[in-house]
């Protein structure tokens, strides 16, 4: 089934759940695609380590909290800072 079709799909299912019209539903459907795409897009751009949890069963995601990554632009700063522009050449 293409997606036009599996659109038009939900589409007549909120006409039928929801008594909207068909354009006002498909508008709808098309509008929560959209955040699907979105979110998908934001997925890849998670930051923070994966963990399995004590259990064993379940993973769980740990983002750096902001005195974390405070402290790590601090330490990105200071290594551009001593590493500078390269030396051994005539000043």
């Amino acid at each position: 089934m293409s997606e036009r079709e599996r659109a038009e799909e939900l589409a007549t299912l909120i006409v039928l759940e929801n008594g909207k019209t068909l354009f006002d539903a498909r508008g709808e459907v098309t509008y929560a695609a959209e955040f699907f795409c979105w979110y998908a897009e934001e997925a890849v751009r998670v930051g923070g380590t994966v963990q399995t949890a004590p259990s064993g069963t379940n993973r769980i995601l740990r983002k750096p909290s902001r005195g974390d990554r405070a402290r790590q632009r601090q330490l990105a700063a200071r290594s551009q800072t001593r590493d500078g522009p390269a030396r051994g050449g005539p000043s």
